[in-house]
């Protein structure tokens, strides 16, 4: 269904939340949140990545659709996320994979805090084409086991934009299989310092907290 009808609210009242179609409309949008009153955000709106009848048409420019979500007070559930793989180059598809991703991130809000110290992280992804511990490289073949994910970063590139006043600026900060200490990943900053002195370098990838997660 693509609205939540008043004939399942007896339903919406017994579950934690609801999943709606891809195929919506902002009327409809609309109606859902009246209708979940106060839990509006236990209503998961779809966003089908391959656009079939989702506004936006979907791809990198299913933040459309996310926008709309959001101006309504609603949650979001992705179909089809496997569309960059699908139908995007293979050789760049972590590159692809984190434009996509980021394009959405600017209507998700701060997506999740790191509450416990210290923390330790190779920001690895539970994949790679290699496996390296220590420095050392003891696996020459692909490989993937998703619960060796470490925490990954919470701040996107535009958050490092430093401006044009400080001498070190930041252009990017970004995920690479080319050198690894542990796993197969690490993560590659590129700037430019306008110094002749020696710069400290201070580059803020996570968020922490003191309060619980929920």
């Amino acid at each position: 269904m693509f609205s939540m009808p008043l004939c399942h609210s007896m339903f919406f009242t017994a579950c934690d939340g609801i999943f709606l179609n891809y195929t919506w409309s902002d009327l409809t949008l609309a109606n859902s949140s009246h209708k979940a009153g106060t839990r509006r955000y236990d209503v998961f709106v779809g966003i089908d990545v391959f656009g079939r009848g989702c506004p936006g048409g979907g791809g990198f420019n299913s933040k459309e659709a996310l926008a709309k979500i959001k101006h309504h007070n609603l949650s979001a559930a992705l179909f089809a996320s496997g569309w960059v793989f699908e139908t995007q180059d293979k050789e760049k598809f972590t590159e692809l994979q984190d434009k996509f991703f980021e394009s959405l991130q600017p209507d998700c809000g701060q997506t999740y805090c790191l509450a416990d110290l210290p923390l330790s992280s190779s920001f690895c992804r539970g994949v790679g084409p290699r496996l390296c511990i220590s420095g050392k490289e003891v696996w020459s073949s692909s490989w993937m086991n998703l619960s060796a994910c470490d925490p990954q970063p919470t701040w996107t590139n535009d958050c490092y934009v430093l401006g044009s006043k400080t001498k070190l600026v930041v252009h990017q900060v970004a995920m690479t299989t080319e050198e690894a200490y542990n796993a197969s990943h690490c993560l590659q900053v590129t700037g430019s310092i306008k110094s002749d002195k020696t710069t400290r370098l201070i580059v803020r990838l996570v968020a922490l907290t003191t309060l619980p997660l929920c």
